[in-house]
């Protein structure tokens, strides 16, 4: 099998991804994008290019800036850039032009699968990089294939190496035994607040949706909204005793959002319900205040939940939605 079969066999793929993205969206469905993706201006292309980069420290867990140099954390991210640079070095070698027309044309079962996935890493870095999918640097996880490619471009070539085995084999354990280090120093984050890992916040075990989720269970309300993304994980976390709905910020009014979420949900009759203020939530965006109050009133009770504020309505909002 040749490198040109692989490539082969990978766009028919795409073309039957695509096929069925068509289909299921003239059937109905909702896509997530208010507007598809594009090229990205040109005006904005080194910033992308510097998000790529940014986020592919950070999807490795070797984001090292702004960090203390003593820290257990920044010494796990140095132990994880030297793996990158090696990745990224090999990877590089695969890339050539050279190499790339001799895997084309040559039957060479060992080098076919390494340099595809040499190819789909770069593919995954170009295409975020000229496109508007690069927003902020919290859109890293559209990187995501780039770490599954390089596992096993990694599996593949190791075994191989003539020079530098033993190095890479002492980084891998020495990795991986600082990154375990550093997440159960994560989960056991004693303010039980975000857990920064260089320019990431992460909310450490969900410290700060369950905080949430037992204040409104305390409150007895059932039925609420809040932001998009914090609507499924709290409901979730609530084990279904509370269903956060995601809304949105449309010309100033909230709205209901509709993506995946069951829609017979905001109609489900309630006695009271709840807002869940995030001064932070700006993707999709959240109306001020100012904004919510002047659509639903003054709450009933106000209470302050970690950086959130919790407004308790003495009817379902859905009414003025």
């Amino acid at each position: 099998m040749t490198l040109l079969t692989v490539l082969g066999l990978a766009v028919i793929s795409l073309g039957c991804a695509k096929l069925t993205a068509h289909l299921t969206f003239a059937a109905g469905a909702r896509t997530v994008f208010a507007e598809p993706i594009q090229f990205v201006d040109f005006d904005s292309l080194f910033r992308n290019v510097s998000l790529a980069l940014h986020g592919t420290f950070v999807i490795f867990g070797a984001d090292f800036f702004g960090r203390k140099p003593a820290s257990l954390g920044t010494i796990a991210a140095l132990v994880n850039v030297g793996l990158v640079a090696f990745l990224a070095y090999h990877i590089g070698k695969y890339l050539k032009v050279k190499t790339l027309c001799r895997l084309v044309k040559e039957n060479d079962e060992l080098n076919v699968w390494p340099g595809f996935l040499a190819l789909l890493g770069a593919f995954v870095v170009v295409v975020y990089s000229l496109s508007t999918v690069a927003v902020d640097l919290q859109t890293y996880r559209y990187l995501v294939m780039l770490v599954f490619s390089s596992v096993l471009f990694l599996a593949l070539t190791l075994p191989r190496l003539k020079v530098g085995r033993v190095v890479v084999i002492t980084l891998l354990v020495a990795a991986t035994t600082l990154n375990l280090a550093t997440s159960l120093a994560a989960a056991k984050d004693p303010a039980g607040n975000r857990f920064h890992f260089g320019s990431v916040s992460v909310n450490a075990g969900n410290s700060q949706n369950y905080e949430v989720v037992r204040a409104v269970e305390q409150t007895g309300i059932t039925k609420g909204y809040t932001t998009y993304w914090a609507g499924n994980i709290n409901s979730c976390l609530s084990k279904g005793k509370v269903t956060f709905l995601p809304i949105l910020c449309g010309s100033g009014l909230t709205e209901p959002y509709h993506f995946l979420v069951d829609d017979s949900l905001f109609t489900r009759p309630s006695a009271k319900s709840f807002y869940m203020f995030d001064p932070d939530a700006n993707d999709p965006p959240a109306c001020s205040m100012d904004q919510v109050i002047k659509q639903f009133g003054q709450p009933q009770q106000v209470r302050y939940v970690t950086d959130k504020t919790l407004l308790i309505y003495d009817y379902d909002l859905e009414h003025k939605l």
